[in-house]
């Protein structure tokens, strides 16, 4: 019996117009999912760089330090970065720079050392967190007031010259650490100091006389003891060795001279005091300078003037601690005007040397009618 064939119908035209519709809707749906996996991806992909350009990348062209005040903004800071370092990339400095003040409210004041390898976000983070770099404080040369060693300071520091002098009169400060004023010079000493660059002056002060402690050892002590002098007195006396000469082989003869004169009950009779009574503006001691009743004129008191008449080195301090053993009590400036000094054991002899030296003086034409004999 023959199977009856079976006839399909055409579908409807309203079916096949669904399933057209259907088709076209998936399509849609994949193409909206694949634009918003795409603008995910880009989006990841941007903020993925992003966070590697801040946070990982060498930032810097150069190294150098930095130094934020409590002026800065971060446009200034930009202004130096850009100057100092020549950022790599401008706008990642500064959005991170943004970024890490908002978190931390403010910048720290520093000096920040920053090196060609760190990244912008390790800059931002170490100038609102106070990663400071520790900076050195030099103090060397001659110095004859305080004048000069506050403008040294402060040419080192964040503090201006008025600030640094300021501390340097002030009597309640200053006996935190066992001095004033008038004889401040007398626990500092010329040398490199680590330190940070916003440090006040009470911290300055702090940092020098632990160094002052530590080099007044033991040892020290007693080879001042040994000269009858306290190590404040071997300041004083070193500070008069260093105005007599700038020559180091006659830094322990001389302070052998004053040591002696010293024990003797001499007067020191030191030139260089009574310059200091006049802020060294007068080129030689006259008999009329040896009037003034300051009690830094040596010619009037015997004994060590009140306190340093400027910043002894260390290697003035040494000489008084280790003198040359001789039995010279005076000495002048050589009359061949080399820079030298001719020591006697006599005031006779002392004499000589110094008409000597005064006759060659009068060759040069300089000013030295009424001046006293000296040492």
């Amino acid at each position: 019996m023959a199977r009856k064939r079976q006839i399909k119908k055409p579908p409807l035209p309203e079916v096949n117009q669904l399933k057209r519709a259907g088709k076209g809707t998936v399509k849609v749906v994949l193409y909206i999912v694949f634009a918003v996996f795409l603008a995910v991806a880009t989006a990841t992909a941007v903020v993925g760089t992003r966070w590697v350009l801040d946070n990982k990348l060498p930032a810097f062209t150069n190294g150098g330090i930095i130094h934020i005040t409590e002026d800065d903004t971060i446009d200034s800071v930009v202004d130096k970065v850009t100057a100092t370092l020549q950022p790599l990339h401008p706008k990642s400095l500064r959005r991170v720079l943004e970024i890490e003040r908002v978190a931390r409210k403010s910048l720290h004041p520093g000096a920040y050392h920053i090196m060609p390898t760190h990244s912008a976000r390790y800059l931002a983070r170490a100038i609102t967190r106070g990663w400071q770099t520790p900076v050195t404080l030099t103090i060397s040369g001659r110095i004859l007031n305080k004048e000069t060693l506050a403008g040294r300071i402060a040419g080192q520091m964040m503090m201006d010259s008025v600030t640094v002098l300021e501390a340097l009169n002030d009597s309640v400060l200053l006996a935190k650490y066992d001095t004033t004023p008038q004889t401040v010079f007398e626990i500092i000493l010329p040398d490199s100091y680590q330190l940070y660059w916003d440090w006040d002056m009470d911290k300055v002060m702090n940092r020098l006389k632990k160094e002052y402690d530590l080099y007044w050892n033991k040892e020290r002590t007693e080879l001042a003891k040994a000269q009858g002098l306290t190590p404040k007195e071997v300041s004083t006396l070193a500070s008069i060795v260093s105005e007599e000469t700038n020559r180091p082989d006659e830094f322990a003869k001389i302070a052998s001279v004053y040591l002696t004169r010293l024990h003797k009950g001499m007067k020191l009779q030191a030139c260089p005091t009574v310059c200091y009574i006049y802020n060294f503006e007068i080129r030689r001691v006259l008999f009329r300078h040896l009037e003034n009743p300051s009690p830094y004129n040596t010619y009037m008191y015997e004994g060590l003037p009140p306190g340093p008449i400027c910043l002894p080195g260390k290697e003035h301090i040494e000489a008084v601690l280790h003198p040359d053993k001789h039995n010279y009590l005076y000495f002048c400036a050589d009359s061949q005007l080399n820079g030298h000094n001719i020591f006697s054991e006599t005031y006779e002899e002392h004499q000589r040397y110094a008409n000597e030296y005064r006759k060659a003086m009068d060759a040069r034409k300089m000013e030295v009618n009424d001046a006293p004999d000296g040492i």
